[in-house]
This record gives structure tokens, sequence and C-alpha cells, in this order.
């Protein structure tokens, strides 16, 4: 399943109503209203955490409001956490428990 999940983060996958760089300025511009403030390298860490969390909804065939419902949460949180907003730590527990990944598979099949 990580395997499928590395492989929506390539810039090939989007199939939606907008075009892969559409949608990457959009959530550029949604990161940046998330982010405002906070140093670049850590902005580069919740970018990619986000990445992460959509390749592995995606790999699961779910939409953001399917995914939220099955991890008890709204839908501008996955929303939020996929665009690489900043969460809460309990947000992310909720996401990591929902793919049955312990912490420490979470981060290591990230990098």
């Amino acid at each position: 399943m990580i395997y499928q999940a590395l492989q929506y983060l390539s810039p090939h996958h989007y199939i939606y109503s907008m075009s892969g760089q559409q949608h990457l300025r959009k959530a550029n511009r949604h990161v940046n209203h998330l982010t405002k403030g906070l140093p670049d390298h850590q902005v580069k860490r919740l970018t990619c955490i986000g990445a992460f969390i959509r390749g592995l909804r995606l790999a699961d065939c779910k939409s953001q409001i399917e995914a939220a419902h099955g991890m008890g949460m709204a839908r501008q949180t996955v929303q939020t956490a996929e665009y690489g907003g900043n969460i809460t730590l309990l947000t992310m527990f909720k996401i990591i428990d929902a793919y049955d990944m312990t912490l420490e598979e979470f981060f290591t099949e990230m990098k």
C-alpha cells in the first residue's frame, strides 16, 4: 500500500478537472495561507507530509469526504493536512491510525 501511495506523488496522476500545474498552483496558494510566518524548512516538512497523506488517500481510492468520514473528522481537516497545513498531533494520529500504520512506519515510509 505504501508503494501505491508513493506512485500518486508523481505529477502524472492528476485526472481531475484541473491540470497538474493548476492543482499545484492552487495548493501553493493554500499552503502559503496556512503556513504564513513559518520558517521555510518547516513549510517543506509540512508539504512533504501533506503529499504523503494525499498519496495514501488516493491509493485507497477515497475522496476527501470519504476519508474524513472514516477518520471521524471534517473534510476541511483532511484538505488542510493534504495541503501541508499546520495540523494537530491528534489529527495526525487519527490519519496514521486510519491507515493502520505506526508512527515509525509513517515517517519511515514517507522518506
